[in-house]
């Protein structure tokens, strides 16, 4: 499938050159071309820290990819990290290299497995699959809960990240579990049109959210996801809708950010809003001319876009977690 996915390189090109079997591996590499991008084949992951956990949630099986601190101490923070299409917890915790950093950092990394591959994200469409009718909301609550009670989490640090497929269900989980909350973080994601007249958060939440303006898959400016993947605002909506709930008071400060490789066509710049009564701030990452991908800080090229060489989004999010707590 990666290999197919290298062979669409080029945004305008892909409709063209890629049909059939291959067309369709494309199709389903939404999120899952992060990994890609990165340079990685599944098959190869190698060894990654943690382990393969299970929670049943609603009758349903559910599975996890978990890495804890050893031993007690004081309750620790929590990373909820969601894959994208066709991709599994294991994978995005390696390719995000999440895994590394939460054994070195001493904080809760889990990554849940989307059934078959896929999140329940409020499109009611996702590439290259059945629409899943599964409630992933209350699988990520109860695993929550899960992580408190067995892992030593601390309740009031439990932060969600996620790309592509995975970064809408963090929307939306944005949306339908606040309370438990501290900060949220999406990359290459958009909040879908089905869920927005409802999309009424119950607490302000910081976000930081990160977005290619020549996304191939998850357009920038909003529409029909590739290949018939439902619909989705803007991206810019999708942060002003949390830069109004945050009561953020200000006009954002906008900065580009240093320019580490010439030959990089990006250029990325970030959008500050100061935190609102509730002590909820928003950064958006717009990637001028960024792709698909999880952002890592080496700029290469794949069928899904660039990606920059300006911003790590792995060390970006957990910069901005750090820290972070419910009142």
């Amino acid at each position: 499938m990666a290999h197919c996915t290298a062979k669409g390189a080029g945004v305008g090109a892909r409709s063209r050159r890629v049909t059939g079997k291959c067309r369709r591996a494309l199709a389903c590499s939404v999120g899952v071309a992060a990994a890609a991008a990165a340079g990685l084949a599944f098959a190869q992951l190698g060894r990654v820290p943690g382990a393969r956990h299970e929670l049943t949630v609603g009758g349903v099986r559910r599975s996890y990819w978990l890495v804890a601190p050893s031993g007690g101490g004081a309750p620790k923070p929590v990373v909820l990290l969601f894959h994208g299409g066709l991709g599994s917890g294991r994978r995005v915790a390696r390719y995000t290299r999440f895994a590394e950093l939460a054994t070195r950092e001493g904080f809760v990394l889990a990554c849940p497995d989307g059934i078959g591959g896929h999140w329940n994200d409020g499109r009611g469409a996702v590439v290259g699959g059945k629409p899943p009718s599964t409630d992933d909301v209350a699988f990520a609550s109860a695993l929550i809960d899960e992580l408190v009670r067995t892992r030593g989490a601390d309740p009031k640090r439990v932060c969600a990240a996620g790309i592509s497929n995975g970064a809408m269900l963090v929307y939306r989980l944005g949306g339908e579990l606040a309370p438990k909350l501290a900060a949220i973080a999406t990359v290459s994601g958009a909040i879908p049109e089905r869920i927005a007249a409802r999309y009424r958060p119950a607490a302000p939440v910081p976000l930081i959210a990160f977005n290619g303006t020549a996304d191939p898959l998850v357009p920038f400016a909003g529409g029909t996801v590739a290949f018939r993947g439902g619909r989705v605002l803007s991206a810019d909506e999708s942060v002003l809708r949390w830069v109004r709930k945050d009561g953020c008071p200000d006009a954002p400060v906008e900065t580009y950010l240093p320019h580490r490789y010439a030959a990089d066509p990006t250029r990325v710049k970030r959008r500050t809003w100061r935190p609102g009564p509730g002590g909820a701030g928003v950064v958006q990452y717009r990637i001028e001319g960024g792709g698909h991908p999880w952002p890592d800080g080496r700029p290469i090229r794949r069928g899904t876009g660039l990606v920059t060489g300006d911003v790590d989004a792995t060390v970006a999010i957990w910069q901005f977690f750090r820290g972070r707590h419910r009142p």
